[in-house]
This record gives structure tokens, sequence and C-alpha cells, in this order.
């Protein structure tokens, strides 16, 4: 049977959002993405989206990827950590909300 009162409680639970985003350039964005697969794996997480594409430029071209993860917050530190070693990072945004 539904009871209100256990629903309005596990509604009111707060959870904490932590929000990254991290710039690398990386040497193979095929092999960036397949480590980041893994990694986000072993941290017990999850992609979100993630959409990848190609821009030329002069006779060159470059491949990039953008992808949305979901991570435990208590593995969040370590997930970032462990992404920058992927390539060069840039400066990062980062805060948390509830």
């Amino acid at each position: 049977a539904f009871n209100p009162a256990a629903h309005e409680a596990a509604g009111s639970e707060r959870m904490i959002i932590e929000d990254a985003q991290v710039k690398l350039e990386v040497k193979d964005t095929d092999t960036a993405i397949d480590r980041l697969t893994q990694l986000v794996g072993d941290v017990g997480g999850y992609i979100i989206s993630s959409r990848v594409w190609f821009e030329q430029t002069g006779e060159q071209g470059n491949k990039f990827a953008t992808l949305t993860l979901g991570v435990p917050v208590d593995r969040f530190e370590e997930t970032l950590r462990r992404l920058r070693l992927f390539g060069n990072a840039l400066p990062r945004d980062a805060e948390t909300s509830t």
C-alpha cells in the first residue's frame, strides 16, 4: 500500500552534486574515450551522454569528444585526478551544490 509519509520522507533526502568541466588535449581521442569508459566503470559510475565529431582545420583534421559522466560523490576527486592523467588538462571549473 502507498504510504504518503514514507514517500515524503524519501523525497526529502538531500543529494550532493559536484560538477566539473575538464578539457583535455589527447593524442588519440578514441583511446582516451576507451580509457575514460574503463575509469568510469572502475569508480562505479556511468556515461550519461557522449558526442564525437570531426573538424577540418586547413589540411589537418581533429577529432573531438564531449562526455557527461555520473560518478559517486565519494569518488569524484579521484575520478578527476585520474582523468587528468589522460592528456594535457586545461584549467577546470568545479562547484558543489545540494
